[in-house]
């Protein structure tokens, strides 16, 4: 298993963060600006634009959530290895 510095994680994490909501607004946005009603709401651009937010903000929640807890788990055995590391140095520096 290759191990990941754990900034390139968080670089990683902000990068997927930044695409989904510029992926997010641009279709809300392309939504908004179609002449067809994509539902059925008094014929108003603006709520063309109100599902496609909802449902890109779900999607990039999860997207974002599951790269959350890659990072995390990258952070944990890095913090475990560390605190092992220590631990065994102190039994070592007893003797």
């Amino acid at each position: 298993m290759k191990k990941r510095s754990v900034f390139s994680g968080i670089l990683l994490l902000i990068f997927i963060a930044l695409i989904c909501l510029i992926m997010t607004v641009t279709f809300a946005l392309l939504a908004g600006a179609t002449d067809i009603n994509l539902f059925d709401f008094r014929n108003l651009n603006f709520s063309n634009m109100i599902p496609v937010l909802i449902i890109g903000g779900i999607i990039s929640c999860f997207i974002i959530g599951i790269a959350f807890l890659f990072l995390g788990r990258t952070i944990f055995f890095k913090v475990k290895d560390y605190i092992f590391e220590t631990d065994n140095k102190d039994r070592s520096n007893e003797k």
